[in-house]
């Protein structure tokens, strides 16, 4: 009755903060009860999570937040399982390209400071989950300028786009949502 059109709501309490999981049953118990669109939000790691949260929940959509950070083809992939569409890429992903897209967008409205920074944080976040990550995001960290970054990052995500990610929810390193 207040002009409300839709809610998010995210299952973790203030204090949990990363800690613990989402309370979808009590995402879906508010959506049981509304009249209005309710999205929810929380532990959305992968696509597959995401049409199961979609469908156990009865929401009206769900909000993927550091799920998107490791693979930003996450919706793509949600909603081809929601429609019972097959998987065409088979698990292997162009990271390369997609990383040069988003270091030209970073480079056109960012000083090389906050440049480096940005680059370092994706590059880091993308790795995840791939042989050699751990030992890429330490190199990436300790690069001395844009260029070495985007050279250490090229060749890593050249060399991973035929491996499949492995599912490293889990990982604490994942859990801050700063990369």
């Amino acid at each position: 009755d207040e002009g409300l059109t839709w809610v998010a709501i995210h299952g973790r309490t203030r204090a949990q903060a990363y800690e613990g999981l989402a309370d979808w049953d009590y995402i879906a118990e508010v959506k049981a009860h509304s009249k209005i669109p309710i999205l929810g939000n929380g532990d959305v790691l992968t696509p597959h999570q995401a049409v199961e949260r979609l469908k156990k929940s009865g929401v009206d959509g769900v909000m993927i937040g550091r799920g998107a950070l490791k693979n930003p083809y996450i919706f793509l992939d949600a909603l081809r399982i929601w429609k019972n569409e097959p998987n065409l890429n088979n698990g292997s992903r162009n990271f390369a390209d997609l990383f040069e897209k988003l270091a030209q967008t970073i480079q056109s409205r960012c000083d090389e400071h906050i440049t480096q920074i940005q680059l370092r944080k994706f590059a880091a976040w993308l790795a995840t989950g791939y042989p050699g990550s751990a030992a890429f995001r330490k190199s990436i960290f300790q690069s001395g300028s844009v260029e070495e970054t985007m050279e250490k990052s090229m060749t890593f995500f050249r060399e991973i786009s035929i491996n499949k990610q492995e599912d490293t929810s889990d990982e604490r390193f994942l859990m801050g949502g700063h990369g």
